[in-house]
């Protein structure tokens, strides 16, 4: 069965973690690649430095020449706050005979755990 990652985040910018943390995934998983899910508004984002369209444009310049990774528009075209169980849920239903592995950033991780802290 095909192994496919989910990353979600605003990418804001991207930088080499971002691209680290897919790559290791990606052969660590053994996952077939990576669909990057760039968030039109992310809900716990904060303040977004650059527009929606200039991160794609970024993220496009990053991802040149990795045929393993493609970006994720879905939420970028749906536009308003991005929830990450939206694209999650989409993702698996266009996939469906594959494994789909959701990844997350380092910051999104630690707010989840706050999160979880102030409950």
């Amino acid at each position: 069965m095909q192994r496919i990652g989910l990353f979600g985040g605003s990418f804001d910018p991207v930088h080499l973690g971002h691209l680290l943390a897919a790559q290791a995934a990606i052969e660590e998983l053994g996952w077939t690649g990576c669909f990057y899910s760039r968030r039109a508004i992310a809900v716990q984002a904060g303040n977004q430095t650059h527009s929606p369209t200039e991160r794609v444009r970024l993220l496009r310049l990053a991802l040149a020449g990795k045929t393993n990774c493609e970006i994720d528009e879905q939420e970028l075209r749906r536009g308003g706050i991005s929830y990450t169980i939206e694209p999650c849920v989409i993702t698996r239903d266009v996939f469906r005979k594959r494994e789909l592995f959701h990844l997350i950033g380092a910051d999104s991780a630690a707010k989840l755990q706050e999160l979880a802290r102030s409950k």
